[in-house]
């Protein structure tokens, strides 16, 4: 491929990024309070937690222009009575993308109210709700875009076309943002947990455009996400299935897939230890030049994690299986999350399962 038609592809990449779609992380369990807001205070036997995501695509095709996404969440919880709970939490995301210097700085602060259902600490189930609120700002360099109206009848990149594309560019501005989430699942600690949750970002649909002259709202995302601990040889063995469906204007994506945890140690959870390995399909809407539409095999995510007492990290790679191998040199994209959990202040029977 020529290196012009290459610049145009990253062109096309980083537009599409900058329009169609929020921020989002195939180890889409690792970043709860990125995912919905009612998972907020939900993770088991200690009080508060700290998560940080990070993520590199592209990096040996892009370089520098390479997108890259940090995630950094806090949350803790308190007793409500003796069977419910409340969560409060705060979400830091930078990500930077492509040749424009695409950035979105955003913060989140999110709350959770856990009701329980009924039962015991051995079996029954429980409901969540969540909000947050969300202050995002956005930046944007055209110093070394090129822009279509820049390639000339040859199909050649020409920086000495001019170009009045952006004349009326707003390279930097901020919003707020509001999310809700739901979130159900059922605990019987011996046998299985499952669990299913639903959210809505951007209520209140916010003017993302860069264009002074056309302000453009950006859609609501609705996430509809699902999974659960099927134990198997005693405890010892686990099925972990989930899935994650995000619809957001004309854009979707279905991730789903399946991973098997070996636990070590089940003791206590001092003493916790446990590894687990899997992979996840990733699909998404092909839209043709002729707007016909079509699902798109896009991605093969591999994945594995390790839990150590109160520390979990977990590695991914997403190998490209689409047309789009092809532009990246078959380069996927690297993926880290760690998490640690501290503290034992209270004793509370709610019981959480190991999302």
């Amino acid at each position: 491929m020529q290196r012009n038609n290459y610049l145009l592809i990253v062109f096309i990449l980083c537009f599409t990024k900058v329009k169609a779609q929020d921020i989002h992380l195939s180890q889409f369990y690792a970043a709860p309070l990125a995912l919905n807001p009612a998972l907020t205070g939900l993770f088991p036997d200690n009080d508060v937690r700290l998560i940080v995501n990070a993520r590199n695509q592209w990096q040996p095709v892009l370089g520098s222009d390479a997108y890259n996404t940090a995630n950094f969440s806090t949350d803790f919880r308190l007793p409500i009575g003796y069977k419910d709970q409340m969560g409060f939490g705060l979400n830091l995301t930078g990500d930077e993308a492509g040749s424009s210097n695409f950035k979105q700085t955003i913060g989140k602060i999110s709350f959770s109210y856990l009701k329980s259902l009924g039962g015991n600490r051995y079996k029954t189930h429980y409901l969540a709700f969540g909000s947050g609120l969300g202050f995002n700002q956005r930046s944007v360099s055209s110093n070394e875009l090129r822009r279509l109206s820049q390639i000339d009848d040859r199909g050649i990149y020409n920086s000495s076309i001019q170009s009045n594309e952006m004349g009326d560019l707003n390279s930097n501005f901020k919003f707020f943002d509001l999310n809700i989430g739901l979130m159900w699942y059922t605990n019987m600690p011996k046998y299985y947990n499952f669990y299913a949750g639903f959210a809505i970002d951007h209520l209140n649909r916010p003017n993302v455009s860069f264009l002074k002259s056309n302000p453009t709202r950006i859609h609501s995302k609705w996430t509809l996400h699902g999974g659960g601990e099927i134990f198997l040889a005693d405890k010892r063995w686990a099925l972990l299935p989930n899935a994650i469906a995000m619809k957001q204007g004309a854009s979707f994506e279905l991730n789903l897939g399946t991973a098997l945890r070996h636990t070590f140690s089940i003791k206590g959870f001092d003493e916790y230890k446990a590894i687990q390995a899997g992979a996840w399909l990733r699909l998404s809407q092909k839209v043709s030049m002729t707007e016909k539409r079509s699902v798109l095999a896009d991605a093969i995510i591999l994945y594995t994690r390790f839990d150590y007492a109160d520390w979990s990290i977990g590695f991914s790679y997403d190998a490209n299986i689409s047309s789009l191998r092809r532009a990246n040199a078959m380069n996927g994209t690297f993926e880290l999350s760690i998490a640690r959990t501290f503290g034992k202040g209270w004793n509370t029977v709610v019981s959480c399962p190991r999302f």
